[in-house]
């Protein structure tokens, strides 16, 4: 799993995807440690999204 999560990571920093290689950074880390490597007040990054979020009405 760690080999898994360490590729996806290389892979978001190549296309600049800082957020997404940071996030799975952490993941890793958490994993190494033998600690749940999400956390419950964490939230998860959606796939594939990119760019700017958009501001929507409240």
């Amino acid at each position: 799993m760690i080999d898994r999560l360490t590729r996806q990571m290389k892979e978001a920093a190549k296309i600049l995807d800082f957020e997404n290689a940071a996030f799975l950074r952490d993941q890793i880390e958490r994993l190494r440690k033998g600690e749940n490597p999400i956390d419950k007040n964490e939230t998860i990054k959606p796939k594939g999204r990119r760019g700017r979020k958009q501001n929507l009405p409240k």
